[in-house]
């Protein structure tokens, strides 16, 4: 259960469109027609002021906004990423180690490297071509 004194990370998941900002077009499409998904932890080590309160057993939840809340410490900036996520991602809370936490390189997660990573070059053809190439 989260609780005050907790840190978190945000991670969220965003569907997006390639986009050039460069040649004066608006938007462009991936290469082949779809939208783009991919995650990343968005905001690192966010301290939690107030977690969601406990509830007895036979308790319901009476969240009006349909779930637990929490109040958690932001500065402006990281205000304006959190309710852009909230507004148009899937995003969850991730508990911190409370000893020797530490932070993983910057880095997004796509379909491909979600489901290539750890693969060989015969199940990397295999994921790309859809069946087993020889």
């Amino acid at each position: 259960m989260l609780k005050e004194g907790d840190h978190v990370d945000i991670v969220a998941s965003m569907k997006y469109k390639l986009v050039n900002f460069g040649s004066g077009q608006s938007e462009t499409t991936a290469p082949n027609g779809e939208d783009l998904v991919a995650s990343r932890v968005v905001l690192r080590d966010i301290l939690v002021l107030r977690g969601p309160e406990a509830v007895a057993s036979d308790q319901k939840l009476t969240n009006p906004n349909g779930g637990e809340s929490a109040i958690l410490a932001v500065t402006d900036s990281q205000a304006q990423k959190l309710f852009f996520v909230m507004k148009n991602a899937d995003w969850t809370l991730q508990l911190r180690s409370t000893t020797d936490a530490s932070d993983s390189p910057e880095s997004v997660e796509t379909v491909g490297s979600v489901l290539g990573d750890g693969l060989g070059p015969a199940q990397l053809r295999q994921l790309v071509f859809g069946r087993s190439v020889r």
